[in-house]
Order: structure tokens, then C-alpha cells, then sequence
């Protein structure tokens, strides 16, 4: 076992060791403090391998499959800061919660600047993964809220 600091954690990297690649995410842990990495055996990592490791990560409240996490976390952060940076061009203040939520996703709200009025806008899941058009989606859930 072994401990690393949230803060010293990637959105997305990978340890390799021998070949095999083990993909790690911050958003992974449920922690703002000290993570403790405990490795239990899930491939032989003394064989050399060139590919990724079988089975699947905790990325926030999901499990993605390992093949799928580098993708999924960079597609989740880039939608993110799309929607970030519309929202801010309209005067609005953007928060992300629930980081350290295990049973909620980690979903983000508005504020327009000079006021203490927050909503809700929506949660990272795997479904705002796959917007295409961030700005029309962030458009038509600001609809809803106002």
C-alpha cells in the first residue's frame, strides 16, 4: 500500500510497468486529503504486455472500462470547459460539487455574477460525455432553470 495527495493525481495518467499500462484519474478517489493506493491482482504485471490491463476504473460514481478511461476523462473535461467558458461569456460563475461525493456524480452549477442565486445545471456522467453541441445543451438547461 501506498499513499500519493489527491493534488499530485492527473485528471488522466498511466503507469507502466513492463508493457502494461494502468490508467489512473483524480476523479477516481473520493478524497481531498491522502489517497491510499492498495494493488490487488488483476494482471500479471511481470509479463510483458504493450497493451492495456483487463478491467475497469472508478472515474467519480462510474466505472469505465480501462481501454475507455483516457478517452472518457478527456472528453468529459473538454465538454466541461466548453460549457465553462459559454457560461462565463454570459456573465455566469461556473462550480463544480460533490468532488468527494461517492454516492453522486460530480455535476457542476451556474451562478450569474453578483447575485447568491445557484442552480443546479447538470451532473458529469457519462451521458454529458457524449453531448456534441455543448453550447445548445448548456442553452436549453439554462431554459430550465430560469
Amino acid at each position: 500500500m501506498w499513499s500519493i495527495l489527491i493534488q499530485k493525481i492527473a485528471d488522466y495518467m498511466e503507469i507502466v510497468f513492463n508493457g502494461n499500462i494502468v490508467p489512473l484519474s483524480r476523479f477516481s478517489f473520493n478524497s481531498e486529503e491522502n489517497v491510499d493506493i492498495i494493488w490487488k491482482e488483476i494482471s500479471n504485471l511481470s509479463v510483458k504486455n504493450d497493451k492495456m490491463i483487463e478491467g475497469a476504473t472508478k472515474v467519480d460514481a462510474y466505472v469505465v472500462n480501462n481501454d475507455e478511461v483516457k478517452a472518457y476523462v478527456e472528453a468529459r473535461e473538454a465538454n466541461f470547459r466548453k460549457a465553462k467558458v459559454f457560461l462565463e461569456n454570459k456573465g455566469y460563475e461556473v462550480d463544480r460539487s460533490f468532488f468527494s461525493e461517492v454516492k453522486t456524480a460530480k455535476r457542476f452549477s451556474t451562478e450569474k455574477r453578483g447575485t447568491e442565486d445557484w442552480h443546479f445545471l447538470c451532473h458529469l456522467d457519462p451521458l454529458f460525455v457524449e453531448i456534441e453541441d455543448v453550447e445548445e445543451y448548456v442553452k436549453e438547461a439554462m431554459e430550465d432553470i430560469q
